[in-house]
């Protein structure tokens, strides 16, 4: 990181490190008063050739347009910068600093359903510009952690998650990752997750029940509102979460024992529920998000299994009356 800010002028500048997300390393650099986000691109997705990193470097940059094209807010400017490494090449993306993410304002105690609903007025921002049904034109992720904003105040949020790009090649084809998924269902999955409305939606929703379960409800009605503005509220109602919060114990357990490996979002909505319920704790909650985490591909049948197991053992162990909605 010092080599790059040297070479960049950004060197002896007052330096924070950020939360860092898969594909890269993030400081805050304070310099003559005003904050810059240096976001390194690692070196792990294997980009070590100059044409490889200028061509995710361009595709970064017509991103950051598209999303300002279509009206959402994001970074007001955007630079990348290649740098020649002892390994291969470094890419840098430079963007002013717009404050503290909301997962992290969530997480003190902020308002989580007004800070929910600043997020779904940049998403509908995206909903307007989508090819018949549900599929988005532009992809994106709706993690609160993606998004930020400096003051309590602030009345809007701005969306920083812009590596990977999740733009459309020319002919369509939408990029989920810098490297593919490795399977045809889980490149599916990727589209359903950044490129459907439905599962646009149901990343925020089940994210922010992750970090706020007290608030599920609230969220949960937030969510089918914007959705049924979109003709989407049958998928939200008809899910498996739905069926889960209205059956029997004994038919509780039968649903999650019929979830598959490709279920990752019903079985985390499924745990979001009893978090709510108070069937499992918050710390036993986020280790289910953990163990179902996707990348280029669904979790490993052994652990999704491990996660059932779990979920099951905790219904019979408190035996509790069903979730209520």
């Amino acid at each position: 990181m010092k080599r790059v800010l040297e070479r960049l002028n950004l060197a002896g500048g007052q330096v924070q490190v950020l939360p860092s997300g898969y594909y890269s390393e993030v400081v805050m650099i304070i310099q003559n008063g005003s904050p810059i986000t240096v976001r390194i691109v690692k070196d792990k997705q294997g980009l070590t050739k100059q044409p490889e990193v200028a061509l995710v470097a361009n595709r970064i940059e017509e991103y950051h347009k598209r999303l300002r094209d279509a009206g959402v807010s994001t970074t007001t400017s955007l630079s990348t910068h290649l740098l020649e490494g002892e390994a291969g090449w470094d890419l840098i993306v430079l963007t002013p600093y717009v404050g503290d993410d909301i997962q992290h304002r969530m997480q003190a105690g902020e308002n989580a359903v007004g800070l929910t609903r600043k997020i779904l007025v940049e998403l509908e921002k995206c909903f307007q510009y989508r090819f018949d049904g549900f599929a988005l034109q532009l992809g994106i992720d709706s993690k609160p952690s993606n998004f930020c904003m400096r003051t309590e105040a602030d009345t809007e949020v701005r969306y920083i998650d812009l590596v990977p790009p999740r733009t459309r090649l020319e002919d369509g084809t939408p990029l989920l990752e810098i490297n593919l998924p490795t399977s045809q269902e889980a490149f599916e999955f990727g589209c359903f997750r950044y490129f459907d409305l439905r599962g646009v939606l149901l990343v925020l929703q089940n994210q922010v029940s992750r970090l706020v379960p007290t608030q599920r409800p609230k969220i949960k009605r937030l969510i089918l509102e914007t959705a049924t503005r979109h003709g989407a509220a049958d998928f939200f109602r008809e899910s498996k979460a739905e069926q889960f919060a209205s059956a029997s114990p004994n038919d509780q357990e039968v649903i999650i024992q019929g979830l598959q490996r490709n279920d990752v979002y019903p079985l985390r909505e499924i745990a979001c529920e009893m978090a709510t319920a108070g069937q499992i704790s918050s710390d036993s909650l986020e280790t289910f998000f953990r163990q179902t985490h996707f990348f280029t591909d669904f979790p490993p049948e052994d652990q999704m299994t491990e996660v059932k197991q779990a979920l099951v053992a905790s219904l019979r162990t408190n035996k509790l009356r069903s979730p209520q909605k």
